[in-house]
């Protein structure tokens, strides 16, 4: 399963983004969708996903070295 490869890198993000993380690319809802579930306002949905993909690139990356 693709999440267990990603379990590691996941591991290293706080539990909300890895939530937002796992909802959006593993259960495909949407950022609307995420807010509601999670009670978190839409924008701060945006901006920890923004944020932790960010922090996904970089430590997969970093982990490639």
């Amino acid at each position: 399963e693709p999440a267990d490869d990603l379990d590691p890198f996941l591991s290293r993000l706080d539990q909300d983004t890895r939530t937002i993380i796992k909802l959006r690319f593993f259960e495909e809802m949407t950022i609307a969708e995420i807010s509601r579930i999670t009670g978190l306002k839409l924008n701060t949905v945006k901006a920890k996903l923004y944020r932790g993909l960010k922090q996904l690139r970089i430590t997969m990356k970093e982990a490639e070295l």
